[in-house]
């Protein structure tokens, strides 16, 4: 006897709570690795997260190694683990040279992306409310990022540019990848992804490598498992919610980047920017408020 699924209504608030755990975790993480980011290359950063991880999580290692050793595992998850590895190191380096609520902000053109993406390759059905939601968070956004990328005698350098800008392509394709694999258990997700970037990172972490000062163990090994947790969350998520549910809700995060910028490296929010936080909000509590 099969158990009774969820209500579709319950499952959604459900995957839109480990959603917001998640940003909020994330968005903690990104502040240590902005604060370490002038230190150690984004392949290192990326590397240690892998190794923190990876301890943090060494009994489901165990459990599931026969999972991960497996030619079919490996091969549905080699892709998604190499973009999301691009997706992270394109996020770290962008971190180390970008205020944190840009960075954040930058990041949502991948709700848009994510819902285009839903509708053609998962065939998800796109409601019209959510498009429109994802269009005025959009320009909350812009009114975010507008002023900082065009303030006189301090422009954004191209370089974090183009690295968010890998990390909203990369992150959105992961995110396609990981939905096609709900035949696979989250714990056997979790160790392949994590093993997979220890890997992948290894050489370039090794040819950028600077040598870790002793007081910064801490901070590296809080990115790693404040990322672990994230993981957690945000495959929680996923299970439990449609992404075209969850995509709207994906701005949310700007809010708490922006309180953290606030509160650790006072960034100060311009009245403009202010403006554009609370269109952010605005717009995903009507979209959802509409689907009640």
């Amino acid at each position: 006897m099969t158990a009774t699924p969820p209500a579709p209504q319950q499952t959604g608030y459900a995957g839109i709570l480990w959603l917001l755990a998640d940003m909020s975790l994330i968005s903690m993480m990104g502040a240590l690795v902005k604060w370490q980011g002038g230190t150690y290359s984004a392949p290192q950063l990326v590397f240690l997260r892998a190794v923190a991880g990876a301890l943090i999580i060494a009994p489901m290692i165990w459990t599931h190694r026969a999972e991960i050793l497996s030619l079919p595992v490996i091969r549905s998850n080699m892709m998604r683990v190499a973009c999301n590895g691009l997706a992270l190191a394109c996020s770290f380096a962008a971190l180390a040279s970008l205020p944190l609520a840009v960075v954040s902000a930058s990041n949502y053109a991948r709700p848009i992306v994510l819902l285009a993406l839903a509708a053609l390759l998962l065939n998800e059905r796109i409601p019209a409310r959510r498009w429109w939601s994802s269009l005025l968070a959009l320009c909350g956004v812009a009114l975010v990022i507008g002023p900082a990328a065009t303030a006189p005698g301090a422009p954004l350098p191209l370089s974090g540019l183009a690295a968010a800008g890998g990390a909203i392509i990369f992150g959105v394709l992961a995110v396609i990848l990981m939905r096609q694999l709900v035949d696979q258990a989250l714990g056997t997700l979790m160790v392949f992804y994590t093993l997979g970037l220890g890997v992948i990172f290894a050489v370039p972490a090794a040819l950028l490598w600077q040598p870790v000062r002793p007081a910064d163990w801490p901070v590296l090994i809080l990115i790693g498992a404040l990322a672990q947790l994230g993981q957690l969350c945000f495959l929680r998520a996923h299970r439990l919610a449609q992404a075209n549910q969850l995509a709207p809700w994906g701005y949310i995060s700007v809010i708490f980047a922006t309180m953290i910028g606030i509160l650790v490296f006072d960034e100060i929010p311009t009245a403009l920017q202010v403006l554009g936080l609370t269109i952010v909000l605005a717009s995903v509590l009507v979209a959802q408020r509409r689907q009640e």
